[in-house]
């Protein structure tokens, strides 16, 4: 597999005028890349997204056979940032955000979550999806996957899956994320920390679109159970689903913090606690 990559990566500095260029685009040590070249060291995560995002590809592209990956990218745009265009000042700016997030503090909220909101795509259902929150490199990613049927359902449904990234800006902690399978949506998600010494639940406002024809903007109160760092993935795969409001199974906690009663005449507001 590392040697795969190691050729496939070659392949994709063919590219340009030369190793030296590639290094102080991609913004990675032209030593540490030389090892990638050699295959004397695999990337650690952080690298890895990065020379994916530089070249335009997906990890699992890199570690393909030699022959498909040419054939793979002969056809299709690269993609590169540099670093004096609008696309590399959009990613300098994303950088000093992560910069002057507070790394420290939201490593305390790594790992596993239910999620729970009203679905946008079928009102009057409560949507429990599972969240994987980690940290690589100092950079904290989320994974977060979708069953549209019912909890209660044998049947698989209709499945998405989300990755993003999460930043803690004074006191608040900001989450966007993209659908991975079919790249049509991007949602924001905004989560009150919570400095108890043991998780439980986090609180906050979620926006995105209706998955139905009309995909329209909608927004709704959210909640995060904790579950732990540690847990069976597929064990919760299978509980998560849609709930109906009156669900009895659904616990009242959660219902009462993700109502979406308008208090503020004006302003739609996130619920919590501590607010």
């Amino acid at each position: 597999m590392d040697e795969r990559f190691r050729q496939n990566l070659a392949y994709l500095c063919s590219y340009f005028p030369s190793v030296s260029e590639v290094c102080r685009r991609i913004g990675i040590n032209r030593g540490q890349f030389n090892k990638y070249l050699s295959g004397a060291v695999f990337p650690r995560r952080h690298n890895m997204r990065t020379i994916c995002d530089f070249f335009g590809v997906e990890e699992y592209e890199l570690l393909m056979p030699a022959d498909q990956f040419r054939e793979l990218v002969r056809y299709r745009p690269r993609i590169s940032v540099d670093a004096n265009s609008q696309e590399g000042e959009l990613i300098r700016s994303i950088r000093t955000l992560q910069s002057i997030s507070n790394q420290y503090e939201l490593s305390h909220y790594s790992g596993f979550y239910f999620e729970y909101y009203h679905s946008m795509s079928f009102p009057g259902n409560i949507l429990k999806t599972l969240v994987h929150l980690e940290h690589r490199d100092g950079v904290a990613f989320y994974d977060r996957f979708e069953r549209l049927a019912p909890v209660t359902s044998s049947r698989r449904g209709a499945r998405c899956h989300y990755r993003g990234h999460a930043m803690f800006l004074k006191d608040r902690i900001f989450l966007v994320d993209y659908e991975a399978l079919t790249s049509n949506e991007i949602s924001q998600t905004i989560l009150f920390p919570n400095y108890k010494s043991v998780i439980d639940r986090l609180d906050g406002l979620k926006l995105g679109v209706s998955a139905a024809g009309r995909r329209v903007p909608a927004a709704s109160r959210v909640t995060w159970e904790f579950l732990g760092r540690k847990v069976t993935p597929w064990r919760c795969l299978r509980a998560i689903g849609l709930i109906g409001l009156e669900d009895p199974a659904l616990d009242g906690g959660i219902r009462a913090r993700i109502d979406n009663s308008q208090d503020d005449p004006y302003l739609f507001l996130a619920k919590s606690e501590s607010y």
